[in-house]
């Protein structure tokens, strides 16, 4: 939700646009102040300059990439020219549009530093701003602790600037807990006491979730009137930014409203106003590139073609929210290589924390100048070395993982298309000298067709269980089908098979794979041989981090059900053992189950 986005940094652009006179311009102004950047020629002015741009972009424009370009800027000329104060109010701000595109751990990197200058500032507003950010990354009831602490402090030292944001902070979290009453306590604090020009957001803020608890409610028209007064103030005050976040729940609110036949919409919006709304938030979410905005953008479109019921662009958005949902890709080597790049890119980061200690210490100890900067030359080849060398060992996993693939893939079509065929002809060749032969050969022959076909589809599973393309749960889930109604059916007892696989997407070891079917063969064969019933029943299930694999046999004989389940359970727990899974197996007086589970 935007609002929950915006918890930790309420009033840190309002904060801003009051140092930088000037900075509620529009783009005439940008335009002056980069016209005035290019040509200024002391480095602090210009980076005074790059701070207001940045805060406009960020600010009034939402246009959070070209505020951080001009910030970034500005922050690398602040910390060269030991500009504590203006270094402090830039990182609040890059921090802020880094939360919101949902870049943890940059902010993260960010954080120390803010946090160490304010304290060498000795300012109490800087260093409450910054308890608020490590409140936000905590869980919400922790969250709630450590903001009413800040409260307490505001009280103690009557900084009373930060109280409606804190009080409005506060009641958002209770809203996350869904303790409704005490998040209606503190957020009408807040409105009580957002009475200044410079708190109009705050206000604004609080309204709205004022509104959203409402909605949760069920209560549409006050929650209507609530988001409608919000999205007011904001367009009032020019927030672009938060106009786009605020679009997206209003017109959930409507549908929503429309969909609860209990009750009747008072002030419908229509499809073309719903379109326009969108689209207009569709604009600013483009500019922000905020992650959260661009979901629920997408959770708000796919209620409106709910709601009208368009199926094909259902089944578009909803696939866009399953992909935001899951942000992580299934691709392998795509996981692989973004996991190497934000290893790369936190490692970087920590090296420029490195530098700045290190530009810190040049700074005070002058003496030290030659020793700091042999160490920082030492520390920056060591991990240039470093990363070369993580470079190319992962590079050599990949294409020998790469290589191995492709191998095992190759043996096995060699060993299908060779042996394979080898080994059904001659199963065809023994049926064929089973009709001719005597009957002094007969059981001899018989025998030869029985082994042949035997180890043609051991053969079968040979490939199966080489075949790298066989890699994932579904195609396990295809061969035991086979394998299912190919043994007990010619029993004519049926096989069934449950499972929750919905594609070729899942992956999984080709030890834990092969371990699996021959722990369902073990026990299917038993079933075939040992049961009396009409139906096997089998259930592959895939959960969070586990398999887990069951097979009732159902049969009609009351006695000896501890041997029949005592069959081949020496093999299976030894199988199980060895990829760390669990097993029990249980008698009824009808049936025999063997429960298995294996970690993923």
């Amino acid at each position: 939700m935007y609002f929950k986005a915006f918890k930790i940094y309420g009033i840190i652009v309002l904060l801003l646009l009051l140092l930088f006179k000037g900075a509620s311009a529009k783009v005439d102004s940008l335009s002056v102040w980069k016209e005035q950047a290019s040509n200024e020629k002391n480095v602090v002015e210009k980076a005074n300059l790059f701070s207001k741009i940045g805060t406009q972009y960020f600010g009034i424009e939402g246009k959070y990439d070209q505020a951080l370009e001009y910030l970034f800027a500005a922050l690398e000329i602040y910390r060269k020219k030991n500009k504590v104060s203006k270094k402090a109010q830039t990182l609040e701000v890059i921090i802020d549009i880094l939360n919101r595109q949902n870049e943890i751990q940059k902010l993260i990197l960010y954080l120390p530093e803010a946090e160490t200058v304010y304290k060498e500032l000795n300012d109490i507003g800087g260093q409450l701003k910054m308890r608020q950010i490590r409140a936000h990354l905590k869980s919400p009831a922790d969250a709630i602790v450590s903001l009413k602490e800040c409260l307490e402090i505001c009280k103690e030292n009557n900084y009373t600037k930060d109280i409606p944001n804190l009080l409005n902070n506060i009641g958002s979290y209770y809203m996350d807990i869904k303790q409704y009453d005490s998040a209606m306590h503190y957020l009408t604090k807040t409105i009580e006491l957002a009475k200044t020009p410079d708190s109009r957001r705050i206000l604004a803020i609080a309204i709205y979730n004022k509104g959203d608890i409402q909605r949760t409610q069920k209560n549409y028209a006050l929650s209507n009137m609530n988001m409608i007064k919000a999205l007011g103030i904001l367009r009032s005050e020019e927030h672009r930014s938060a106009i786009g976040w605020l679009i997206p729940e209003l017109v959930e609110l409507d549908l929503k409203w429309k969909l609860d036949k209990d009750k009747v919409n008072s002030n419908p919006l229509s499809p073309k106003e719903i379109i326009s709304l969108l689209t207009e938030s569709r604009s600013i979410a483009n500019d922000t590139k905020d992650f959260s905005l661009n979901k629920n953008l997408e959770e708000a479109y796919l209620l409106y073609y709910q709601y009208y019921k368009n199926k094909d662009s259902i089944i578009h958005y909803q696939n866009n929210v399953m992909m935001l949902n899951d942000s992580m890709s299934k691709n392998e080597k795509s996981l692989s290589l973004s996991k190497y790049n934000a290893n790369l890119k936190i490692a970087e980061g920590e090296k420029e924390i490195i530098k700045l200690q290190a530009d810190k210490r040049i700074a005070h100890a002058n003496a030290n100048k030659n020793k700091t900067i042999f160490v920082l030359i030492l520390l920056g080849l060591l991990s240039s070395i470093y990363f070369i060398i993580k470079r190319i060992k992962d590079k050599n996993i990949r294409e020998q993982e790469s290589k191995d693939k492709e191998f095992r893939t190759k043996l096995s079509r060699d060993l299908h298309d060779d042996v394979g065929t080898i080994l059904t002809s001659l199963s065809m060749q023994s049926e064929l000298l089973q009709l001719k032969a005597g009957k002094d050969h007969k059981g001899t022959v018989v025998k030869i067709a029985d082994m042949s076909r035997d180890a043609t589809r051991r053969m079968r599973d040979t490939v199966w269980a080489i075949d790298s393309r066989k890699d994932n749960v579904m195609d396990l889930v295809y061969r035991m089908i086979d394998f299912g109604d190919d043994i007990l059916g010619s029993k004519n007892v049926a096989f069934q098979l449950k499972h929750n696989i919905k594609g070729r997407e899942d992956k999984i070891s080709v030890k834990l794979r092969q371990t699996i079917f021959l722990i369902f063969k073990e026990a299917t064969t038993n079933a075939a041989k040992y049961g009396s019933g009409d139906i096997v029943t089998a259930k592959l299930w895939k959960e969070k981090d586990k398999l887990t694999f069951n097979l009732i046999n159902e049969t009609y004989q009351k006695e000896g059900l501890k041997e029949i389940s005592g069959l081949g359970i020496s093999n299976i727990k030894t199988r199980t053992e060895e990829v760390d899974g669990k097993f029990t197996i249980e008698t009824n007086d009808n049936s025999f189950e063997v429960k298995l589970s294996f970690p993923i």
